[in-house]
């Protein structure tokens, strides 16, 4: 190590010191995980008040709950699990705004190429409606697989599932999506 240069502590260093009542060890913990719990976040709420609000209330679980921490995952991955609790209980309680569309614009046949603004609006129309037709857990397991690159392993760390239940999950989202795709959209 280079003379002068600080040596990081590891999280289970700051773990054990944290749940000794250190709370200085806790906050370096928060700041160090803060942008991926944040991140995670903003993947299902775009609004930046709702994110901060659910990372505060992450934090503040993981903070009463770090003495029940088995270190069976990595750190990340149970914060990211209490964030997604956050998440699905917020996205059960929020009332959920569907968008009609007309006819026209679910005929894919007549929306042109892939980079007319025209279609790039109605894309994200359609794909907000079909997100928001969904079960809060399908939601979230399409989201972390297609959106963020998550195996089905490490969904099922984050989620709590069972990898199968993961898989099964996926696969029926997909028949559903693709049933979506080749039915149009109600």
């Amino acid at each position: 190590m280079m003379a002068g240069a600080e040596q990081v502590p590891e999280d289970r260093d700051l773990i054990e010191k944290a749940c000794a009542g250190d709370d200085s060890a806790f906050e370096a913990l928060m700041r160090r995980y803060s942008g991926q719990v944040r991140s995670f976040i903003a993947r299902f709420f775009r609004n930046r008040a709702m994110v901060d609000d659910l990372a505060q209330e992450t934090f503040a679980k993981a903070y009463f709950g770090l003495k029940s921490f088995r270190r069976e995952a990595a750190l990340e991955t149970w914060l990211k699990r209490i964030a997604l609790r956050q998440c699905l209980d917020q996205m059960r309680n929020r009332k959920i705004v569907t968008v009609s569309f007309d006819e026209d614009a679910r005929e894919s046949a007549d929306i042109p190429g892939p980079f007319d603004p025209e279609h790039q609006i109605k894309a994200r129309l359609l794909l907000a409606q079909i997100m928001q037709s969904l079960a809060p857990l399908d939601r979230i397991i399409l989201t972390l697989h297609y959106g963020d690159g998550y195996s089905g392993e490490e969904i099922a760390k984050i989620t709590g599932l069972s990898k199968a239940n993961v898989k099964v999950r996926a696969f029926r989202l997909r028949q559903k999506l693709k049933a979506l795709r080749d039915g149009g959209y109600q």
